[in-house]
């Protein structure tokens, strides 16, 4: 070899070559998936988001996010096919108290008569309907005020249904 070339010497691991590509692909595959499921509605809208327990038939049924986030407002709709009524022929809609307070109403139509907290159920009065022999139906708009698996109650007379919402940061 002469004066003016030099070698570059370099050391090789090989090893370690082989587990930061392994890295690389398993990085490059979670990213993918947090893309698709993002895109399907597991952090907003989207076909995995929007979710309906109960069919229209029903005596009961809402249509709501299953994945929410705090702080940013959501809607949710439910229908009830013969509602319970008050003495005073109020129509009434009883939801676990757990869940009624772990939200903030932004704004529910129609809009309630008067609230009731009791332990376990907070209890939603409402004029009856005009169509007493129809359906009622009832549109919250409402914002999670903490994060966490919700399990939700909604019941009106005998006819109660059931279904959990993640709110998320």
């Amino acid at each position: 070899m002469s004066e003016g070339q030099r070698i570059l010497e370099l050391d090789e691991n090989l090893e370690f070559q082989r587990r930061e590509w392994q890295v690389q692909r398993i990085a490059g595959g979670v990213l993918t998936v947090f893309v698709a499921a993002a895109g399907l509605g597991l952090f907003g809208s989207g076909p995995l988001s929007h979710a309906q327990a109960g069919t229209a038939s029903a005596p009961i049924w809402v249509q709501y996010e299953r994945f929410v986030r705090t702080g940013t407002s959501f809607r949710m709709r439910v229908q009830c096919q013969s509602p319970e009524r008050s003495p005073h022929n109020e129509a009434l809609l009883r939801i676990s108290r757990a869940y009624f307070d772990s939200i903030r109403i932004d704004r529910l139509t129609p809009e309630p008569i008067s609230i009731d907290l009791e332990p376990d159920v907070a209890i939603l009065r409402f004029a009856a309907p005009l169509d007493e022999a129809g359906p009622a139906s009832y549109v919250f708009d409402v914002s999670p005020v903490r994060a966490g698996i919700q399990s939700v109650e909604l019941r009106s007379g005998s006819a109660s249904i059931h279904f959990v919402q993640l709110a998320y940061f």
